[in-house]
């Protein structure tokens, strides 16, 4: 039963991730921060499911979605990338590097809070 419940709330952020992707492309402002959460939530299910790559993949994207908005808008952002920062590197220790460059995620995340 455990595991039913579980697999249907993977189900359903799928679903979410899915309905935000398109309307992150139809209106990018307005939806990429809510399809980085939908991406967060998504690696923690991942990641409660024992699939801890699968889990890093999503989180990874969140993370490259709000440095992204960080950087076009600090003021905004910063917290939000702080969150995901803080989320990626949550999902193991092959998730405090980052792939695209190397850099520990652990120092980037608090580096956005000086």
């Amino acid at each position: 039963m455990e595991l039913d419940c579980a697999d249907d709330a993977l189900s359903a952020t799928e679903e979410a991730v899915s309905i935000r992707r398109q309307l992150a492309a139809a209106y990018p402002d307005r939806y990429r921060p809510d399809l980085a959460d939908s991406l967060n939530n998504l690696g923690v299910r991942l990641s409660e499911l024992g699939r801890p790559a699968d889990a890093l993949l999503a989180e990874q994207e969140a993370v490259r979605i709000r440095r992204e908005l960080a950087a076009a808008n600090p003021d905004r952002y910063r917290p939000g990338l702080a969150i995901a920062l803080s989320s990626n590197a949550a999902v193991g220790p092959i998730g405090l590097i980052s792939a695209d460059n190397g850099s520990p995620l652990a120092g980037e995340l608090v580096s956005v809070w000086d």
